[in-house]
């Protein structure tokens, strides 16, 4: 990383990729630079990082941003501290390392959504990223709630996409069919289920889920649970589900729990076109359409939420 000082002795540029932490809080702003007298604020100390608009920069090749001279010090201890160190830090509260936990997904997942094809950088870093999951259900479960509370404030089709991947990995650890490693092929799996999706998040579009392994390429193997789980996620026990008409055990275990918790999300998240409803409401939905859904999983779902009356429906976001 440089300082150019001839640029400005108020502005100092810094790179762009530096700034991808995956920590949304700062205690600096951020400016573009328009011209030598000219520098835009792009970010601020009070709304923190957007990852969304920050990949919209990058992704029209800009590669450097600008910050105060005098705040360049917080830039830099903001720099050297990424969101998988503050994880790991004892002296960090259980909330800041679930929404830095978030904030770091949802950077990789602004990534994912925008890629024609995968590769294997992207592929480690959904893994790692799970991994993290996965360890603090293990060692917190009570972080769910904290989890809900925060998921349900950001960007519906990102979010959609964390909160089945969180609701999934509890189906999946509840049914005790599944090693640590299947939990996290079902969790990876529940997190890519929409990669493939292009037209609007609530409009039917049945050919996203074709689209979405083809996007891993030949990174995953063809057998995967994960490619399963991305192929399977709509078919239905009745046949009638999409895109191939699988009936019953023509579907994976694991793509029945997807779509279980896929469509469990949707119904408590608040949409344009209708109202959240509440979380027995919803159990009650997928539990009474055994031809749409397996029993087997709607049936792990109550267990493990119905006795959770203060999941909130979500407020809806843009």
């Amino acid at each position: 990383m440089t300082t150019d000082f001839s640029h400005s002795q108020q502005y100092l540029p810094v790179e762009l990729q530096s700034l991808k932490t995956g920590i949304r809080e700062i205690e600096f702003d951020i400016f573009v630079k328009l011209s030598d007298e000219n520098y835009v604020q792009l970010f601020s100390k009070s709304l923190g990082i957007d990852y969304r608009r920050l990949f919209k920069y990058e992704s029209r090749g800009v590669r450097e941003f600008h910050v105060r001279a005098e705040e360049f010090e917080s830039y830099l201890r903001f720099a050297s501290f990424t969101a998988s160190q503050l994880l790991v830090s004892a002296s960090v509260s259980r909330e800041k390392k679930i929404a830095s936990l978030i904030s770091l997904t949802e950077q990789c997942l602004v990534q994912v959504f925008s890629l024609s094809v995968f590769d294997e950088k992207v592929i480690a870093e959904i893994k790692t990223l799970v991994n993290h999951f996965i360890a603090f259900v293990e060692v917190d479960p009570g972080a769910l709630v904290i989890l809900l509370k925060l998921i349900s404030q950001g960007g519906y089709l990102y979010y959609h996409s964390v909160s089945v991947m969180v609701f999934s990995l509890f189906l999946a650890r509840r049914t005790q069919l599944f090693s640590r490693q299947a939990v996290q092929q079902v969790a990876i799996g529940a997190l890519l289920h929409d990669f493939g999706k292009t037209a609007p998040i609530d409009a039917v579009d049945l050919e996203h889920p074709v689209r979405g392994v083809e996007k891993l390429g030949n990174l995953i193997d063809e057998k995967s649970v994960i490619r399963k789980i991305i192929i399977e996620h709509h078919e239905q026990p009745s046949g009638k589900g999409y895109p191939y008409g699988l009936r019953g055990s023509e579907i994976s275990v694991e793509a029945k729990l997807v779509s279980v918790a896929n469509v469990f999300n949707s119904l408590i998240s608040e949409r344009p076109h209708r109202k959240a409803i509440s979380t027995g409401a919803a159990i009650d939905f997928i539990v009474g359409q055994p031809e749409v859904f397996d029993s087997n999983s709607a049936q792990v779902l109550s267990l493990v939420f119905a006795s959770s009356t203060k999941t909130p429906a979500r407020r809806r976001r843009s």
